[in-house]
């Protein structure tokens, strides 16, 4: 620091401009110099108030400078500054200017304090009158997870005076708090923390004391007081934190309240906890004891496979289900169970669908067959079932998936659906475009008329799609391809057959001269209701 400097930023008759390129690369004492000057420019005091308010706040100039346009001050220098302020006006136990320091002003120091990490908000603002600024300072915190910030630098005091707080709003929130912060609590803090706990059980509303109950580090004598609470919600709250010790949740595990032991089995990780509840009277506790994240494989076998099928849904989905307990609890329960299936076709692997396939019912295998996100070893595995509802529910899904990663290998076996010998699975894959030229000749010779009638009609509609497009050698070739197979039709034995190839402006002409000695007069009125149109586009 150069004492040059120094002086020249203390005097007061150093010229503005002087003081304001000297701002620029002043640092240390020659900036609290600075902030102190009367004649330093306002924009060069705006920024000394985010850097070194307490010096600023001695300015001589402030009180002409501070309070010159009515409400103001906030945006003038920042919310920072103003906390300073407000602390050193309360601090001297002078009056608040309102035109300054608003109730909403207020609010706004205590919210902006904890958003900023400023220890200062807990100088003066947990005492002031005004129940929404000490709102504000408990709520904020648990709103925006500054349980850090606040379990570090809140003096013992702070804590002590929020839990007595006379307005029971504020009571509340500040239990909320802790019951949020109660894993962010340092171990330094324990004692301010247990003694603000005891404080805060001193109200007894139902839903205060429910917070308190889910709080780590619980004291020992407030956990045995609330596990004998005469409010289920309160013993509930204490079973869901799980940190109870071994003889309370013992007793909570055959609380003859059903909420009670609900919560329980949500949460609990003790295995011998776990098998008391596998016992439970209630398909709810069992149900949400058999969803625990943290079961163990020797617990999920302890529940009977003609419990519930709710309760043996959840076993069976459970993550440390292993393959063994699957298999056992397919083969054991009806098909109700076997629909959980339906819930990880995903993760549904070739090997264990080999070890079930053979307990599960062919309903659930057909509905499995529609299922999307099959491994292909699987689905080629149930194309051919020796059940033709099976195979035609993966005929189904096939005809509707056209994913272009699975274009070949679904086209396969929709060709060999083309023969297969179901005549509704056949009648189902006739009308695909992914057909080969053998699957579609096979199916214009299929001994069912319905059938015959479909592919007929398919390959006429792509006819007729090709001519109303500008690719006349597409329709040329089509028209060539199917031309011959179409003419087998004009003599089938089904009149609906030989109609349809009437009735469409496609039908190639050596068909057309065939119907037009067709037996039945109505073939033959469609025939000569033909127009002459040349071939390609219209």
């Amino acid at each position: 620091m150069s004492h040059v400097d120094f002086r020249v930023a203390a005097d007061p008759s150093t010229p503005a401009d002087v003081l304001a390129a000297l701002a620029e690369t002043a640092t240390g004492a020659v900036l609290r110099a600075l902030a102190c000057n009367p004649s330093t420019p306002h924009d060069v005091l705006q920024r000394l108030w985010e850097t070194h308010p307490e010096c600023v706040l001695e300015n001589p100039i402030l009180t002409l400078w501070e309070f010159t346009s009515a409400g103001s001050l906030p945006e003038l220098i920042g919310m920072r500054a103003l906390l300073a302020l407000f602390n050193r006006v309360r601090g001297a136990g002078e009056a608040l200017p309102r035109h300054v320091f608003d109730a909403w002003t207020i609010v706004q120091l205590a919210r902006t304090g904890a958003d900023r990490r400023d220890a200062n908000v807990f100088a003066h603002l947990p005492f002031e009158k005004d129940f929404r600024v000490r709102y504000a300072m408990v709520q904020h915190p648990a709103r925006r997870g500054l349980f850090d910030f606040f379990h570090r630098h809140a003096p013992d005091h702070v804590w002590e005076m929020f839990a007595a707080d006379p307005s029971p709003e504020v009571r509340l929130e500040f239990a909320n708090l802790l019951r949020s912060a109660m894993r962010h609590a340092p171990p330094a803090r324990l004692a301010i923390y247990s003694s603000a706990l005891r404080i805060l059980a001193r109200d007894d509303r139902e839903e205060l004391q429910m917070h308190l109950a889910n709080c780590r580090f619980l004291p020992a004598d407030l956990v045995e007081r609330f596990s004998r609470s005469p409010h289920p919600g309160i013993r509930s709250a204490l079973a869901a934190a799980a940190f109870a010790p071994i003889e309370v949740r013992r007793a909570l595990a055959m609380d003859a309240d059903e909420e009670v032991r609900r919560s329980l089995a949500k949460v609990s990780e003790d295995a011998g906890i776990q098998a008391l509840l596998v016992g439970d009277s209630s398909a709810e506790v069992r149900r949400f004891l058999a969803e625990n994240a943290a079961l163990t494989g020797g617990v999920l076998g302890l529940f009977r496979h003609d419990d519930a099928p709710e309760v043996v849904q959840a076993v069976f989905l459970h993550a440390k289900a292993g393959t063994d307990l699957r298999v056992e609890i397919l083969s054991k329960t009806g098909s109700g169970v076997h629909e959980v299936l339906l819930d990880m076709v995903n993760a549904l692997t070739p090997a264990f669908y080999r070890r079930i396939k053979s307990v599960v019912s062919p309903d659930v295998l057909a509905r499995l067959g529609e299922a999307n996100g099959l491994r292909r070893e699987i689905l080629e595995d149930l194309a051919c079932d020796t059940r033709p509802e099976v195979r035609f529910a993966v005929a189904r899904r096939l005809v509707k998936t056209s994913h272009p990663a699975n274009r070949e290998q679904n086209a396969a076996l929709l060709n060999s659906f083309a023969m297969d010998a179901d005549p509704r699975i056949r009648e189902c894959v006739c009308r695909d475009p992914r057909l080969g030229k053998q699957a579609t000749a096979f199916l214009f010779s299929d001994p069912d008329p319905r059938v015959r009638k479909k592919t007929l009609c398919a390959v006429l509609d792509s006819l007729v799609r090709c001519r109303n497009t500008r690719r006349a050698a597409a329709y040329r070739k089509t028209a060539m391809e199917k031309a011959a197979l179409v003419v087998t039709l004009a003599t089938d034995p089904d009149h609906l057959v030989r109609f349809a190839i009437a009735s469409c402006h496609e039908a190639p002409p050596e068909a057309l001269r065939v119907l037009g000695k067709d037996p039945e007069a109505f073939i033959r009125d469609a025939v000569r209701a033909h127009a002459p149109r040349p071939s390609g586009r219209h």
